[in-house]
């Protein structure tokens, strides 16, 4: 049986380290990042401040060993306000570079995508590479259902990796569409699974 609970504030740093060696051969990130020095560091840091504003809201969970985290974000709260992102996000960026902060503020393509029905939204899912494999991630994403369930409502996420479009498909996420990353950059699929 896999252990999961609510993340806490005290769990930033273990959430910062997983998901910075889980999004660490990631294309996006990768794209977003550079290939600078310690890239599993910078974007630990980045993908930390995007949970930090959820963990309160209780929709942030984890495995009890720090090895798989994701990031829910209930309904209507997709858009960070702008005073949560200089709060919690924009130091982040600025620590990683010019290169990393000018290159997120042209991730606006997947805000205009975002569908703007009342939803779920699967932010971020990430687990330890050593880790991979085990169902960590699927009890994760399960967790998450079952609010979306609870509330009759439909769930959504961006896959920036295509091999996992099969992996959320079987948790019955089904492509909508793709977000080409300016500038030749990598490309994201959107993926929706319908209310129950």
């Amino acid at each position: 049986m896999i252990d999961i609970r609510l993340a806490t504030v005290a769990d930033l740093p273990a959430i910062e380290t997983t998901l910075g060696l889980a999004f660490q051969d990631d294309p996006v990130w990768t794209w977003l990042i550079g290939r600078r020095s310690r890239p599993a560091t910078r974007m630990g840091a980045i993908l930390a401040a995007f949970a930090r504003p959820h963990l309160e809201a209780g929709t942030v969970w984890m495995t009890t060993d720090g090895a798989a985290v994701a990031i829910w974000v209930r309904p209507g709260h997709w858009r960070l306000p702008r005073d949560a992102f200089v709060r919690h996000i924009a130091w982040p960026l600025v620590k990683a570079g010019p290169r990393p902060f000018a290159r997120f503020l042209m991730l606006d393509e997947t805000e205009k995508r975002h569908p703007r029905e009342e939803h779920w939204y699967l932010e971020v899912l990430g687990t330890r590479p050593d880790r991979q494999g085990e169902g960590l991630g699927s009890v994760l994403i399960r967790k998450g259902l079952e609010r979306a369930e609870q509330d009759g409502l439909p769930a959504y996420l961006e896959s920036s990796k295509e091999s996992n479009v099969p992996y959320y498909g079987r948790h019955g996420f089904a492509v909508t569409g793709t977000i080409e990353m300016p500038r030749g950059g990598p490309t994201m699929w959107t993926m929706w699974r319908e209310a129950p």
